[in-house]
């Protein structure tokens, strides 16, 4: 079943969701109370592990939920040069481009993941349960991605032996207004003109919104319009299997699929977003090829995400990184993170005690705002 979603104005949404719990307080426009978070639910754990097993996610590994990966290094650095010294250094061992690492934590939604500190009451234990586990395995490293540089705990965690390196800063939206034309009201003359413009060209092109209850049937369309995206971005992480799109609409209620369709209820791309008690995290996003850079279809999906939760009545939205300049201008503000890194091998014990400094330096792009917009 396709639930519709109906556009009363160039910025107001009525959506008309037979799953809504809160269809009076929507039909009002008053921001409802924050769902509960799925994030944190062990059945999304669970539905991420059977979805993607060649990342072993696992639950009982550790407190905290974990998975296991190659990641490459170069792909992070914009500087010629230490892309140069990485190539040089693959040469001598052909893993230091692509270490395998224990990651703490889980490998999608949510972006940001200082919670898991606070369930990790000693750092020097865990990174002692962490290395061996890691160990077991013939890893490189143990990486905690993505958490707050204001966390209290940090500097325990680098007591512990763990190496602060700058990650991407989440673009974060503080929700205040009551109406997506409230928040439109707060943005510069320019953003606000830009954005009305784009949710003109959608409609005109015929286009509209409608909620997926599920997407079984369709994951194929979505796995693609994903990939149009992942494909060509300059940073991959770990890509979506095609079972993960066609499970999701059905999952849970807190997971929100929301298509973009035509008349004919072809889908020509897609968002997928999270409650997650005051926060409302925004997922994938995709455009199908024959549809990618028409008709804003992208713009009005990232849009639907503020919509979303003013809705839901939650506090902030993690747009994630990645189109800086424009999530700036929608709004959005810059949340620094780091990643919590920990040798495990012997090689990579070394590299972190000698040239530390020198991962801190060639990752500096990702505390500069300029470079970020300019890149990414």
């Amino acid at each position: 079943m396709v639930d519709g979603a109906t556009r009363t104005s160039a910025g107001a949404m009525l959506v008309s969701d037979t799953r809504n719990i809160y269809p009076k307080l929507a039909l009002l426009g008053v921001p409802a109370s924050p769902m509960s978070g799925l994030l944190d639910d062990p059945k999304y754990t669970s539905f991420l592990a059977r979805t993607h097993p060649n990342l072993d996610i696992c639950s009982d590994r550790f407190v905290a939920p974990t998975y296991v990966a190659s990641f490459d290094i170069s792909e992070v650095l914009i500087s010629n040069f230490f892309k140069t010294v990485i190539a040089i250094a693959g040469h001598i061992a052909p893993r230091i481009p692509k270490p395998r690492a224990l990651f703490v934590g889980t490998p999608f939604e949510r972006y940001e993941q200082t919670k898991l500190l606070d369930q990790i009451k000693d750092p020097g234990e865990a990174a002692h349960a962490l290395r061996h586990a890691a160990t077991q395995q013939s890893l490189d490293l143990v990486v905690c991605t993505n958490v707050s540089v204001s966390h209290p705990g940090i500097q325990t965690w680098i007591d512990a032996g763990f190496l602060a390196l700058p990650s991407f800063p989440d673009m974060v939206v503080d929700v205040k207004a009551t109406s997506f034309e409230g928040h439109l009201a707060n943005l510069a003359p320019r953003a606000r003109e830009s954005i009305r413009r784009n949710l003109r060209l959608f409609d005109r092109a015929g286009f509209r919104l409608q909620r997926l209850d599920e997407t079984a049937l369709s994951a194929a369309t979505l796995h693609t319009a994903y990939r149009q995206f992942y494909d060509r971005a300059i940073v991959r992480w770990h890509p979506y299997s095609e079972s993960y799109f066609a499970e999701i609409a059905g999952l849970d209620e807190r997971a929100h699929v929301t298509a973009a369709v035509t008349s004919s209820e072809e889908i020509v791309g897609f968002i997928i977003n999270f409650a997650d008690n005051n926060c409302w995290q925004a997922g994938r996003i995709g455009v199908v090829p024959s549809h990618f850079r028409k008709s804003a279809i992208y713009f009005r999906l990232l849009y639907h995400s503020i919509e979303e939760a003013i809705l839901h009545g939650a506090k902030t939205l993690s747009l994630e990184p990645t189109g800086y300049l424009t999530k700036r201008r929608l709004g959005a503000h810059m949340n620094p993170l780091v990643n919590l890194v920990l040798g495990v091998s012997p090689l990579w014990k070394m590299l972190f005690k000698t040239s530390g400094f020198l991962a801190r330096r060639a990752l500096a792009h990702l505390e500069d705002r300029q470079l970020l917009e300019a890149h990414y």
